[in-house]
């Protein structure tokens, strides 16, 4: 993951949000099984990278599911609010 390299030598912490979940359409592209997959191996990739010691990830993707969409890939703009109101909360204490 070359972007977490150009990262490393000016972020002291990396904060990587995974995909969220879209809704189910057999027309789209994006199935929640394949952003899930998508997910999965971004994840491992930052584990066994060089950044992992400095890296967090959080896991969006099972409670975007229980969210209402706006359209079959974004969520509506509560869930933005109340994410962005979780993540500030969870910084602080950095």
């Amino acid at each position: 993951l070359w972007y977490i390299d150009v990262l490393r030598p000016v972020c002291e912490h990396i904060i990587w949000v995974q995909c969220t979940a879209p809704e189910q359409h057999t027309k789209d592209v994006q199935t929640p099984e394949l952003v899930a997959t998508y997910n999965s191996h971004v994840q491992k990739a930052l584990a066994a990278g060089s950044a992992a010691s400095q890296t967090m990830i959080i896991d969006s993707f099972a409670a975007s599911k229980n969210w209402k969409h706006k359209d079959s890939l974004h969520l509506t703009e509560d869930y933005y609010k109340e994410f962005g109101r979780m993540f500030a909360n969870m910084i602080r204490p950095l």
